[in-house]
C-alpha cells in the first residue's frame, strides 16, 4: 500500500473515531440543534449573527466538531425560545 494511502486511511479512521466517541446520545444533540434551527426558518447566518458568534462556529456545532460553552448555549436556548433542557436533549 502506498504511504499516501496508509496516511489517508489512518486520517479517515481518526475521524470517525472521534465523532462516534461522543456517542449516539450527543449526535442526537447536534441534530436537535440544527433541526430547531430548521424549525424556526433560520439559516446558519442567522443564528450566528442573534448570538454574536461566527457561522463556521455554529456549523462546527451542529456537525459535532465543537462543544459549546454554558453561555453560549444559554443564548441559543433564547433564541429558540426553549429550555435548556430542551436544547441539550
Amino acid at each position: 500500500m502506498p504511504k499516501w494511502r496508509n496516511w489517508q486511511t489512518r486520517t479517515v479512521q481518526n475521524r470517525v473515531s472521534t465523532k462516534s466517541g461522543c456517542g449516539f446520545k450527543s449526535h442526537l444533540r447536534h441534530q436537535n440543534r440544527k433541526r430547531l434551527r430548521l424549525d424556526k426558518g433560520m439559516s446558519q447566518s442567522d443564528l450566528c449573527k442573534r448570538i454574536g458568534a461566527d457561522r463556521s462556529y455554529v456549523s462546527n456545532l451542529e456537525n459535532g466538531n465543537k462543544n459549546p460553552a454554558l453561555a453560549t448555549i444559554e443564548k441559543i436556548a433564547r433564541v429558540f425560545n426553549v429550555s435548556v433542557d430542551k436544547l441539550l436533549k
